[in-house]
């Protein structure tokens, strides 16, 4: 698919890698391989990972593919761990990490010349089914499942989940994919099989981790947000918080993300409404003001579900950036448990990989230690290059 494409690396190595034979894979290794020396240079004063997609396919360089990558990498990271961290029983492999991300690689790679710039969606919201596919069927090979196609894994996994919520799961089954009886028997037999040897529960009923999107890096926090809402443990939380919302915050949830907040159900990505449709839809003068109404209504689904007591939050907001020969090497970030209180500090070593508390937020040392850590690993995780200025990250009580 890629035949008429040149990819010329000239200038640019790899951060790391494995030089030396039998040289073990690290975690660091694994979760960096993409990474660039020197990193790539920006095309514009507000470049994203997108903008090198586009240049890829102007000029068939796929050099931008591997800047595109070093970009992209640490929400490819993250968007793996989440889907394998929705099985119970996962276990953290460096080398299986590694493998599962050239897997998806080679998969982006293939979408690439199929991509359509003019449909407006990204090419990680264009991708991501694929991507999602793409790991499934990694982890059924490796586990030796003698299944003949990811297509019937993900529907043994929906027996699966349908057997453990519902009521009536068979005529559930039956319904969505329009089969006998025999045949939705035959699937909750071998989800009842398989769950003797893996975990199969912790999913939604399209046989998907519910709620993943891989989205561009700056869409993450929803992203986040829609994961801890929808992994199974607060689902009935959400649904009681959902319902204390307005009408029209409803619907921006619901439409912005694909998703039926009620009943947890995922529809395709590609029918993720943007904030044009959003704002049309709402006869809204601009884009922005969708935009600025969606994130009123995460924020206050947010703050319902802390009040429940259904997860936790931190917020972090940016004060400073420390620089040393021109490179970013520190930063000092404010941070907020649950939505509100009194602010702590914290200061950042991106030198030395490490961070500190500066000053406890509330001065509370029982509860306050737990949050800041959530924050500087989140700030620690982050790209150098698009450290977040205010962000909100939520995570299970």
């Amino acid at each position: 698919m890629t035949e008429n494409y040149i990819w010329d690396m000239d200038g640019f190595i790899q951060k790391v890698g494995f030089a030396i034979d039998g040289m073990q894979i690290t975690q660091y290794i694994a979760e960096n391989i993409f990474q660039l020396d020197p990193p790539p240079p920006e095309l514009s004063e507000n470049c994203t990972a997108n903008d090198y997609i586009r240049v890829v396919l102007e000029t068939h360089d796929l050099k931008y593919f591997s800047f595109f990558l070093h970009r992209f990498e640490p929400s490819l990271n993250r968007y793996i761990r989440r889907t394998l961290a929705s099985e119970a029983n996962f276990q953290y492999d460096p080398e299986g990490f590694l493998e599962i991300k050239l897997c998806c690689m080679m998969t982006m790679l293939h979408l690439l010349p199929r991509y359509e710039l003019e449909k407006k969606a990204t090419f990680t919201t264009y991708a991501h089914n694929f991507v999602y596919n793409t790991i499934r069927d990694y982890q059924m090979h490796r586990e030796s499942w003698s299944l003949p196609s990811v297509s019937t894994y993900k529907k043994i996994r929906t027996a699966a989940w349908m057997q453990n919520n519902l009521e009536n799961a068979l005529e559930a089954f039956m319904k969505k994919y329009q089969c006998s009886e025999e045949t939705a028997d035959r699937y909750f037999r071998e989800a009842k099989c398989l769950h003797s040897r893996k975990s199969l529960y912790i999913t939604d009923e399209e046989g998907d981790s519910g709620g993943d999107v891989m989205e561009e890096v700056a869409d993450e926090e929803d992203s986040d947000m829609l994961e801890i809402f929808w992994n199974g443990i607060h689902a009935n939380a959400v649904r009681k918080a959902f319902d204390r919302l307005t009408p029209n915050e409803k619907e921006y949830l619901q439409r912005r993300n694909a998703v039926c907040m009620k009943c947890g159900c995922v529809r395709h990505i590609s029918t993720a409404e943007s904030f044009d449709d959003l704002g049309a839809h709402f006869e809204l003068t601009t884009a922005n003001g969708a935009e600025k109404a969606y994130r009123k209504a995460v924020d206050h689904l947010t703050r319902l579900l802390v009040e429940d007591n259904a997860i936790g939050t931190v917020t972090i907001k940016r004060k400073k950036v420390i620089r040393r020969k021109k490179k970013i090497a520190g930063a000092v970030y404010e941070y907020q448990a649950d939505c509100d209180g009194e602010w702590g500090e914290i200061e950042i070593d991106f030198e030395n990989g490490t961070g500190k508390i500066s000053y406890i937020a509330e001065l509370d040392t029982t509860r306050s230690h737990r949050y800041a850590s959530k924050a500087i690993e989140e700030i620690l995780n982050s790209d150098l290059n698009d450290l977040p200025k205010q962000k909100t990250i939520a995570f299970p009580k």
